[in-house]
C-alpha cells in the first residue's frame, strides 16, 4: 500500500507480484525392453529346433518407487518378481525359447514380456506398462504333406512287426530303430528298396534276409604265372574318380575293366598288342577308353556282343569279369561249387578255373551270383588275389593314396583298395607283403 500527493487518490494502485513454481506431477510408468542376442546359423532367419536368446530389461522411467512387480514371458513361461525399483533402476533378465514347426508355419516368433506392478499414487496404484516386443523371422514355411513310412519284415513278421513312422516330404526319411534287424541263422542284407535320403511320398521298406551258411573253399590248384601279367612291380591300376572317391560299391564298367588290367600287362606285352583301332562298332577315337579296349580286344582278351558292340558303359558281371581274367591263364580241370551255376552257365569252366585257382570264395550262402554286376571292390580284390598282391596290416603304408570314402580300416576292402592304387616297392607276398617305398599312382581315369 502507499499515499499519494494526489487528493483525488490518494491510494496508490498496487500490481501484485506472483511466480508460481509449478510442481513435477508424481507417475509410476515402466518400460519393458526386448532385445535378441542370438543369430540365425544361416544368418538370415531360425530354422525348426534353432534357439533364440532374449535379454529383457524392465526400467523404471517414471518418478514414483515401484514395488511388487511382476515380469513374465509370455512365450517361454518365464517369470520374475522385483520386490521395488527405485526411478531410474532397471532390472535385467535372459530366456530362451526353441523354434517349433508352429514358428516355421507362422513366419515369425513374436517373444512378448508383460509386467504390473504397484506405485504409491492412490489416485492410480497400477502402474501402466510399456510392453517389449520382439518378432524374429523364422525359415520360409514349405507346403509339406504329412507320409506314412513303414518298415516291414519280409520273413512273414516273425522278426518284428511293421515300424512305422510320420513325416513330412523332404524331411530326412526316419531310420529303423536304433540298430539294423537281426535274425537267428540269417544274415541281414538291407532293405528294399534302398532307404530314400529324404521323404517324397508314402514308402515301404522290406527287410532282406539271406542264411548265413560258411562258404565251401576249395583246396587251392598251383597256376604258372601267366608271363603277360606284371607280378614283380607293382603298380597302381586305379585312381577313382574326378571328385576324388573311390566308390566301392559300384558296380565297375567293361571299359573300366579292360583299363585296369592293360595297366596290369608287363610293358614287352603292351607294346606287343597296343593298337587304336578296333572292330567294336561303338568304341572309337572319341571314346577315353579306345586305346585300352583295341588293345585288349586285339590281345585276345576282352571280346564284345554278337550285335558288334563292346558296351564299354554297361556293368560287368561276375562271370564276364573271371573270364577275361582266366584268359591269361588258361582253363584248370575243375568243377564248379557254387550253388548257382550250373554246367550249362557259359561262364561254367571260367568261374570253376577262378575258383580252384583261389581267386573266389562266393558269398555266404554257398552262392556265386555269376550274372550279377561286380562291384569295384569285389574286382581289385579279385585282382590282387590273382597277382598274389596284398598288404600287411603291419606294414608302414604312411603316405599312401587313399580316398575319402574307402578310409576305414575297418572295411573288408580297405587294404585291397590301397594295395591297388600305390605303385610300391615292397618284400613278401599276399597277405603279408611289407612296404619300404611309395610312389605315384596310375595317371588315367579307372
Amino acid at each position: 500500500t502507499g499515499t499519494s500527493p494526489d487528493p483525488d487518490e490518494p491510494d496508490v494502485p498496487v500490481t501484485p507480484g506472483e511466480d508460481p513454481e509449478p510442481t513435477e506431477e508424481k507417475k509410476g510408468h515402466i518400460t519393458i525392453e526386448k532385445v535378441t542376442t542370438s543369430e540365425p546359423e544361416n544368418g538370415e532367419a531360425y530354422a525348426l529346433d534353432e534357439k533364440i536368446t532374449y535379454k529383457i530389461t524392465v526400467k523404471n522411467d517414471g518418478n514414483l518407487t515401484v514395488t511388487k512387480i511382476e515380469v513374465k514371458d509370455e512365450l517361454t513361461g518365464d517369470a520374475w518378481t522385483i520386490d521395488a525399483l527405485k526411478p531410474g533402476e532397471s532390472k535385467e533378465y535372459t530366456a530362451e525359447y526353441v523354434v517349433t514347426e508352429a514358428d516355421i508355419l507362422a513366419g515369425e516368433v513374436v517373444n512378448v514380456a508383460t509386467a504390473t506392478g504397484t506405485s504409491p499414487d492412490p489416485d492410480e496404484p497400477d502402474v501402466p506398462v510399456t510392453p517389449g516386443e520382439d518378432p524374429e523371422p523364422t525359415e520360409e514355411p514349405e507346403d509339406k504333406t504329412e507320409r506314412t513310412i513303414t518298415y516291414k519284415d519280409s520273413a512273414n513278421g516273425t522278426v518284428f512287426k511293421d515300424v512305422v513312422y510320420k513325416a513330412y516330404d523332404g524331411d530326412p526319411t526316419p531310420v529303423f530303430g536304433p540298430n539294423d534287424p537281426s535274425r537267428p541263422g540269417y544274415l541281414f542284407m538291407g532293405w528294399s528298396p534302398k532307404v530314400a535320403e529324404t521323404v517324397d511320398g508314402d514308402a515301404t521298406y522290406w527287410a532282406m534276409w539271406r542264411p548265413n551258411l560258411t562258404p565251401v573253399i576249395p583246396p587251392v590248384t598251383p597256376v604258372d604265372p601267366s608271363p603277360a601279367l606284371n607280378y614283380d612291380d607293382h603298380v597302381a591300376y586305379i585312381i577313382g574318380y574326378p571328385d576324388g572317391n573311390f566308390y566301392p560299391n559300384k558296380y565297375i564298367t567293361r571299359a573300366e575293366t579292360a583299363t585296369m588290367i592293360f595297366r596290369l600287362l608287363t610293358e614287352a606285352r603292351q607294346n606287343e598288342i597296343y593298337t587304336t583301332v578296333n572292330g567294336f562298332s561303338d568304341v572309337d577315337a572319341s571314346k577315353w577308353y579306345n586305346d585300352y579296349v583295341s588293345s585288349m580286344a586285339n590281345g585276345g582278351y576282352v571280346e564284345g556282343y554278337p550285335d558288334g558292340t563292346f558296351g564299354g558303359d554297361k556293368m560287368i558281371t561276375r562271370a564276364e569279369f573271371v573270364t577275361i581274367l582266366v584268359r591269361f591263364f588258361g582253363l584248370a580241370n575243375a568243377d564248379c561249387i557254387f550253388t548257382d551255376v550250373s554246367r550249362s552257365h557259359w561262364a561254367y569252366k571260367y568261374i570253376a578255373t577262378a575258383t580252384a585257382y583261389g581267386w573266389l570264395l562266393g558269398y555266404e550262402d554257398g552262392t556265386f551270383r555269376p550274372d550279377q554286376a561286380i562291384t569295384r571292390a569285389e574286382a581289385v580284390t579279385v585282382i590282387n588275389r590273382m597277382l598274389n598282391r596284398g598288404v600287411d596290416e603291419t606294414s608302414n603304408i604312411s603316405g599312401a593314396k587313399t580316398f575319402p570314402d574307402t578310409m576305414d580300416p575297418k572295411k573288408w576292402y580297405y587294404y585291397e583298395v590301397i594295395e591297388a592304387a600305390n605303385d610300391h616297392e615292397y618284400t613278401g607276398h599276399r597277405p603279408n607283403e611289407q612296404w619300404y617305398s611309395i610312389g605315384r599312382g596310375a595317371q588315367q581315369a579307372g
